[in-house]
């Protein structure tokens, strides 16, 4: 059900999207292979950007170790028309 809760929003956001938009899902290690799944079937394998590592400040105590890293995975709805800017500091 989690899955099919995902892509139902996916798609409708696909369909929102401009032909040059981007799509960002934010999860966690548990789960990124599950998503990468669902997103590859609704805007196809061709058209993931790419999956960004972050470390995040804490996690929750859990027994073993501790989940401080999370994803963020990229798909543009059409990779050739996709907009990207880059950033400078």
């Amino acid at each position: 059900s989690y899955l099919s809760y995902i892509r139902d929003r996916l798609l409708i956001a696909k369909e929102l999207l401009t032909e040059s938009g981007s799509c960002f899902v934010q999860i966690s290690d548990e789960n990124v292979h599950l998503v990468r799944n669902v997103m590859d079937e609704v805007f196809g394998s061709e058209n993931f950007c790419n999956m960004i590592t972050f470390q995040k400040t804490g996690s929750l105590a859990t027994k073993g170790l501790s989940c401080i890293i999370d994803y963020v995975v990229w798909y543009a709805k059409d990779k050739e028309k996709f907009k990207y800017r880059q950033l400078f500091l």
